[in-house]
C-alpha cells in the first residue's frame, strides 16, 4: 500500500517588487542581455517550471529540474532566501528528488540556526525527516521528525504539524509495522489540518489512513480513500485523484468486489500515463493484483513485469509488495522455483531498508513454496522465521497495548486523586456526599480494573492459540520430513549433510539444529559449548559464531529457547499433568526459579498460569 508524503504548499502570489540583473550565464535567460523588472525571481522560476511540466508528458523530466536548480543557484538572494529554500525543498519533495530536498533543507536549517528562526528550523527538519525516511535512513529521519515536532509545537504552527504527524505515521507503518500507532499520528495530523483549514493536506492524511487500514486487512478504510478520490476530482487535483483511486482499488479488492477494483485501477493507470508520476511500479502492481483476482493470470503477469521495469524509482514498500504479488501469482501456477527468488528479493530489499510491512508475508510465502517442492527443511526454517516475526510483532503490540492501558489507568487514577482532594477541601462538611462520590469512584476503578483483567485474559488466549497453531504446523512439517526420509532412505541424510551453497557455517548450523530437534541435546542440564561442538564435529568458536549469525542469540539463549519451546508443547496439552518440577528437570533446567524466569520472559506468563489458562480455554 502506497503511503504518500504531505507536501507543504507554497503561495503563488509574488510580492516585494524589485529590479534583478539577469546574469548572462544563467540557463533560462542565457539569450537575454538586459535588465528585467520582476517581483520575485525564484517564485517566477517555479512558475516557469510548473508551466513547463504541465505541457510536458513527463512531469519529472530531469533536464527541466536541473534547469530550475541552476536558475535558483543564480538568483537566490536577499531577505526572501529562507522562503525560497523552503519552496524549493517542498517542490523537490513533490517530485521525489530526495537528495535535492536534503541539500536545500540543509541550507534552510543553516539559515534558521544563523538567524535563530525556529520556523525555518522546523520546516527544514520536517523536510529532512521525510526525505531521509524515503531514502531508508530511518534513524536520522526519526531524529529530524521529532525535532520538528518539538519546534512546531512550541511555535504552534499547524502547517508544520500536519507534515510532522504524517512523517511520524509513515515511520511507524514502514519501520515498526505499528499500524495502530501510525493511524494515531495520522489522526493528529488530520486535527491539525482541520484547525488550519488545509483541505488538501487533510485529504492526503485520509488517504494514508486508508492505506494503513488496507495493511490491517480492514475494509473500513474505503471511506477514507473515497473521500480523497472525490475531493481530488472536485478540485481537479490529479495527485489526490490518483492515490485515492489506487487505495480504493486495493480496498475494493480486499472486499472481494473485483469489478469495482478494476474500474479504479484503470483510472489510476490513465492518470499515471497522463501526468507521469513516479512510483509507477506501485500502480502497475495494483493493476496486476486486480487482474490476478479476476482470474486473468496472463494479463496480470504482464503488469507485474511492467512494474519490474520501474523498481529503480519505486519506494521500498512498493518493491516488496511487487515481489510478494508476483511471487504469489507464480506460486498459484505451481511455478515454485520461479516464485522463490522473488520472495527472497522482497525479503532482501525490506531488511536492507529496515522496512517491516511485508516481511512476515514474504517469509510465510517462501515457506509454503519450499513445502510444495518437498524441501521440508527449508520450509521449516522459513516458517520458523515467520513464526518468530509473528511472535515479535504480537509481543510488541501487546506491550504497546498494556502500556497504553497503564498510562490511561495512571491518568485516571491521578484525576481521581485530584478530584478527591478538591472535594475534601470544598465539601469538608458534606460527608455523606463525599462517601457517595467515593463509592462511585471505587466502582469505576473496580470496573476499569476488571476491564483491564479481561483485556489481559484475551492477550493470554491469543498467546496460547498462537503457540498451539505453531506447534501443529511444526508437527505437520516434521511428519512430512519423516515421510520423505522413509520414502527415500539415504537421500535425506545425504541432502542434510551437504551444503546448498557449500558454506561451512550453514552446514554446522544444520547439524546443530538436527542435534537439538532430533537428539534433544538441550535436555542435558550440564550441557556446554564444548559438548555440543564435539557432538557436531566443530569447535566452540565456530559454534558461537553460527548461533549468533543464524539466530542472533548467544549459546545460553539458544539452548534455553529449545527448552522453553518443548515446555510450551507439554503445557499446551491439557491431558498432560506432569508436575512442573519434573518438566523443569527433564528439560535441563537446574532450578525451578530459572525455569520460571525463562518461561515468563519468553511467553509473558508463568508456567503455572499458562497451564491454568490452557485448561480454562480448553473447557
Amino acid at each position: 500500500m502506497k503511503l504518500i508524503l504531505y507536501l507543504t504548499q507554497f503561495p503563488t502570489n509574488l510580492t516585494n517588487p524589485k529590479i534583478v540583473k539577469i546574469k548572462n550565464d544563467c540557463p533560462i535567460f542565457a539569450l537575454m542581455h538586459k535588465t528585467i523588472h520582476i517581483r520575485n525571481l525564484p517564485a517566477i522560476i517555479l512558475l516557469i517550471a510548473v508551466m513547463l511540466l504541465a505541457t510536458n508528458t513527463n512531469a519529472q523530466d530531469a533536464k527541466i529540474l536541473d534547469l530550475i536548480n541552476d536558475q535558483f543557484t543564480c538568483h537566490i538572494e536577499g531577505e526572501n532566501n529562507g522562503e525560497v529554500l523552503r519552496k524549493f525543498s517542498s517542490f523537490y519533495l513533490s517530485t521525489e528528488e530526495f537528495q535535492k530536498v536534503i541539500s536545500y533543507a540543509g541550507q534552510l536549517k543553516t539559515l534558521g540556526d544563523k538567524n535563530n528562526n525556529m520556523r525555518y528550523r522546523a520546516f527544514a527538519n520536517v523536510y529532512l525527516g521525510q526525505a531521509y525516511l524515503m531514502t531508508n535512513q530511518t534513524d536520522i529521519a526519526n531524529m529530524y521528525l521529532n525535532q520538528a515536532l518539538r519546534q512546531a509545537t512550541i511555535i504552534g504552527n499547524d502547517s508544520i504539524l500536519c507534515s510532522v504527524y504524517n512523517g511520524l505515521g509513515l515511520f511507524e507503518a514502514n519501520v515498526n509495522a505499528n499500524f495502530n500507532g501510525s493511524i494515531e499520528y495520522f489522526y493528529k495530523g488530520v486535527e491539525a489540518a482541520q484547525r488550519s483549514s488545509f483541505e488538501r493536506v487533510y485529504h492526503i492524511l485520509l488517504c494514508n489512513i486508508s492505506g494503513v487500514h488496507y495493511l490491517k486487512k480492514d475494509t473500513a478504510g474505503l471511506e477514507y480513500a473515497q473521500s480523497c478520490y472525490n475531493y481530488g476530482h472536485s478540485v481537479s487535483d490529479p495527485f489526490l485523484t490518483l492515490w485515492g483511486s489506487v487505495n480504493s482499488a486495493k480496498l475494493y479488492l480486499l472486499k472481494g468486489e473485483y469489478e469495482e477494483a478494476l474500474k479504479y485501477a484503470k483510472e489510476a493507470e490513465f492518470l499515471l500515463q497522463r501526468n507521469g508520476y513516479k512510483d509507477q511500479s506501485h500502480i502497475y502492481t495494483t493493476y496486476g493484483e486486480v487482474l490476478f483476482a479476476l482470474g486473468q493470470q496472463k494479463e496480470a503477469e504482464e503488469y507485474y513485469k511492467m512494474a519490474l521495469g520501474y523498481t529503480g524509482t519505486a519506494q521500498v514498500s512498493s518493491i516488496a509488495n511487487l515481489y510478494l504479488g508476483y511471487g504469489n501469482l507464480l506460486k498459484s501456477q505451481n511455478r515454485l522455483s520461479q516464485a522463490i527468488p522473488y520472495f527472497k528479493k522482497g525479503i532482501e530489499v525490506s531488511e536492507e531498508a529496515n522496512n517491516q510491512i511485508f516481511t512476515k508475508d514474504l517469509y510465510l510465502a517462501i515457506s509454503q513454496s519450499y513445502s510444495g517442492l518437498q524441501q521440508y527443511q527449508n520450509a521449516l526454517y522459513y516458517y520458523s522465521v515467520f513464526n518468530n516475526l509473528s511472535t515479535k510483532f504480537f509481543n510488541e503490540e501487546r506491550e504497546r497495548s498494556i502500556n497504553r492501558l497503564r498510562v490511561e489507568f495512571d491518568t485516571q487514577r491521578k484525576e481521581i486523586e485530584a478530584e478527591q482532594a478538591r472535594l475534601e477541601v470544598i465539601n469538608k462538611n458534606r460527608k455523606l456526599q463525599f462517601l457517595i462520590i467515593l463509592l462511585v469512584l471505587a466502582v469505576a476503578g473496580t470496573t476499569y480494573i476488571y476491564l483491564l483483567y479481561l483485556h489481559k485474559n484475551r492477550l493470554y488466549r491469543r498467546i496460547i492459540v498462537s503457540n498451539k497453531e505453531a506447534i501443529a504446523r511444526e508437527k505437520e512439517l516434521r511428519k512430512k520430513i519423516e515421510e520423505f526420509k522413509n520414502e527415500c532412505p539415504g537421500v535425506a541424510d545425504k541432502y542434510s549433510a551437504s551444503s546448498l551453497n557449500d558454506n561451512k557455517l550453514e552446514d554446522i548450523f544444520r547439524k546443530l539444529e538436527n542435534a537439538m530437534s532430533e537428539q534433544f541435546l538441550y535436555r542435558d542440564p550440564s550441557l556446554t559449548k564444548e559438548k555440543v561442538a564435539e557432538q557436531i564435529g566443530t569447535n566452540r568458536t565456530y559454534l558461537s559464531q553460527v548461533i549468533n549469525e543464524k539466530t542472533e542469540m548467544n549459546f545460553t539463549q539458544y539452548i534455553c529457547s529449545y527448552r522453553i519451546k518443548e515446555a510450551i508443547q507439554i503445557l499446551s496439552d491439557q491431558d498432560d499433568d506432569t508436575p512442573l518440577k519434573a518438566i523443569a528437570a527433564d528439560l535441563g533446567f537446574n532450578s525451578m526459579s530459572t525455569f520460571y524466569k525463562a518461561f515468563q520472559t519468553s511467553v509473558g506468563m508463568t508456567p503455572s498460569l499458562y497451564r491454568k489458562k490452557v485448561q480454562e480455554f480448553s473447557s
